[in-house]
């Protein structure tokens, strides 16, 4: 119905309303917005703040460190996904400095219940 809190594909598989945490690179899980505490949900955007847990990839991304950011997220581009509305797009705003290689903010395409 179009009554429904939209979704977002938190974990790369399954749905969900308001996460705590996402995996943002669904390949090699190589961040993830843990910890999340949202002030808005529902809209065109839903916005929150967080840690970004990014692989440091030092000394590889295998044994990578891994730093945490404090970081705000905003999730948009509402689209339908398998009948339900879910957000497509999510930007990390580093508070502080950004993780080396990272833009900031750093935007990327949350998918749609791909396996």
């Amino acid at each position: 119905g179009g009554d429904q809190d939209p979704v977002v594909y938190a974990d790369c598989v399954k749905p969900s309303i308001q996460p705590e945490s996402i995996t943002i690179a669904c390949g090699d899980g190589n961040i993830v917005k843990s910890k999340i505490t949202w002030d808005s949900w529902g809209d065109a955007e839903a916005g929150g703040s967080g840690t970004a847990e990014v692989d440091l990839c030092d000394p590889n991304c295998a044994d990578g460190t891994i730093g945490k950011y404090i970081s705000g997220v905003t999730v948009s581009d509402l689209k339908d996904c398998n009948g339900e509305q879910a957000y497509l797009a999510i930007e990390i705003d580093f508070m502080d400095e950004a993780p080396k290689g990272f833009d900031d903010p750093y935007k990327t395409s949350l998918g749609c219940g791909e396996k």
